[in-house]
């Protein structure tokens, strides 16, 4: 979304439809969401075969998406450069982000994760707005994962402080509510089939976010079996 509103912002191109943008939102949010489901799934069976599981899947996913952020820079489309960024940034972000915390590496509570956190946004900020000439696929790449990392964090400080049932916590959950429909509303004002996927990108992340608050909770079975009993004692911490 952050990426979509830049582009939208610095960027005139022919209107296609907000039809077209909307169809190609909703094309690649239940993409997403499905893969996601299939993923998790997949990496749960594979790694009650194998303990390596972790390790491997961290090494392949994180190099094709850094390998990929790089190649797809020389792209000359623009549109796609940034569709392409934000895919290889879905890779990076499940071999940095999702696979340590479900091995339990690290917690996204502890405050270094949050230091960490606020050096990668400035860093994306200074990329998308002070920087010139950086490739649109960098720049999609690291607004991927500012954004998903950016929803962990709001999401779990906010828990961990107030608690799930706590006024703080229904107001987070209405903003992401927001924030996933005003994705949708910036791909279809923008009219093109590029726009609206990443559209429906930044929509079905912001979903999955709030479906990860009901797995957490035990309110709901969640994709992933069960977590190490490492991770599950650091996700517990706040």
């Amino acid at each position: 979304m952050l990426q979509t509103l830049v582009l939208l912002a610095n960027t005139t191109v022919e209107q296609i439809s907000s039809l077209t943008a909307l169809f190609w939102s909703g094309a690649a949010a239940a993409s997403f969401l499905v893969i996601q489901f299939a993923g998790a799934r997949y990496y749960g069976f594979s790694q009650s075969r194998n303990p390596r599981t972790p390790i491997t899947f961290l090494v392949i996913l994180g190099a094709l998406g850094a390998a990929g952020a790089i190649v797809f820079s020389f792209l000359p489309n623009t549109d796609l450069q940034l569709f392409l960024g934000m895919t290889c940034g879905a890779l990076l972000w499940t071999a940095l982000g999702e696979i340590p915390e479900q091995a339990g590496w690290y917690s996204h509570s502890s405050r270094r994760a949050l230091q960490v956190f606020m050096c990668f946004f400035a860093t994306w900020l200074l990329i998308a707005f002070i920087i010139p000439g950086v490739p649109m696929a960098i720049t999609g790449c690291v607004a991927y994962i500012a954004w998903v990392w950016g929803l962990h964090q709001a999401r779990t400080r906010v828990i961990c402080r107030w608690g799930t049932v706590s006024l703080a916590t229904t107001l987070l959950m209405i903003v992401l509510g927001m924030l996933a429909g005003g994705a949708v509303v910036l791909g279809a004002v923008y009219g093109t089939p590029f726009s609206g996927t990443s559209a429906g990108l930044a929509f079905a992340v912001t979903v999955w976010s709030l479906l990860e608050v009901i797995w957490e909770q035990e309110m709901a079975q969640g994709p992933w079996k069960q977590k190490t009993q490492k991770g599950a004692q650091n996700g517990d911490k706040c």
